[in-house]
């Protein structure tokens, strides 16, 4: 066998061992918090692949209407909850759009000032068989924190360090 046939299995090889990662990859989510002390608000972004966000709620859906996604906004709106020292924040959903593969959905909540330390509480994926990832990223005052946290584990605390 030659050097470009071996080459050339190879690399095919490695493609398909690619694709199929690819194909059965772990649901997942990244959530944004960002406090706007302009706004006196937290900024909550979900962002999440599209095909996942289908399956949240019914395959046969199609993430073609607005009507769609809002189906998607309530059950992320249902399932998604901060605390900050203890109170409950009531979480407004302004909605979501689209974007390529990836489905985004938004909240807001007004604040006197911006939280020190928040709990989270996520059961977005209850529905799945396979436990997700979820990606939290916290933004205020220049600086960026980032846990990964265990969906459907009740409550879980996000301290920021003093240094990020």
């Amino acid at each position: 066998m030659g050097r470009n046939t071996l080459f050339a299995l190879v690399t095919i090889g490695m493609l398909m061992v690619t694709a199929a990662s690819v194909a059965h990859r772990t649901p997942g989510i990244v959530t944004t918090i960002e406090w706007s002390a302009t706004d006196a608000e937290l900024w909550i972004t979900h962002r999440l692949p599209a095909h996942d966000a289908v399956q949240l709620v019914d395959e046969r859906i199609s993430l073609d209407s607005s009507a769609a996604i809002d189906v998607v906004a309530a059950h992320i709106n249902a399932r998604f909850a901060l605390r900050a020292l203890d109170k409950p924040l009531a979480l407004a959903t302004l909605g979501g759009e689209l974007d390529g593969d990836d489905l985004y959905v938004y909240q807001t909540v007004s604040l006197t000032q911006a939280p020190t330390i928040l709990e989270i509480s996520n059961n977005i994926f209850d529905t799945f068989a396979t436990t997700p990832t979820h990606q939290v990223v916290w933004r205020a005052d220049s600086k960026t924190w980032s846990w990964s946290i265990q969906p459907g584990d009740g409550w879980q605390r996000l301290v920021p360090t003093t240094n990020p």
